[in-house]
């Protein structure tokens, strides 16, 4: 028998405890983490979307990080980066914020 070690649980489990995908050459790969842990992990997902849908918020995404066609290079790194400083800038802010409350 056949054993891998899962990297979330650290726990040496048998192949047929861990989900598999086929690659395009026709070979099959095992996920990194056993199906105990990604099942837990997708069930915390799933709660955490349900419960954001309920309070109206939307999940995050980054879709601001695809170059528009009408843009240059340039331009789309200027705008990547300008981002980057923006979104530290309310980090910082926040982590302030937190420091004066405490």
């Amino acid at each position: 028998m056949k054993t891998k070690t899962c990297t979330k649980c650290h726990r040496t489990l048998d192949l047929s405890e861990f989900y598999t995908r086929k690659k395009a050459d026709g070979s099959i790969y095992y996920y990194a983490h056993c199906k105990a842990c990604k099942n837990q992990a997708d069930l915390k997902n799933y709660h955490k979307k349900i419960e954001a849908q309920q309070t109206g918020e939307r999940p995050k995404r980054r879709t601001n990080l695809r170059r528009r066609k009408t843009e240059t290079l340039y331009e789309f790194k200027c705008r990547v980066i300008k981002d980057a400083w923006q979104r530290a800038a309310v980090r910082l802010a926040e982590k302030a914020n937190q420091h004066e409350s405490t």
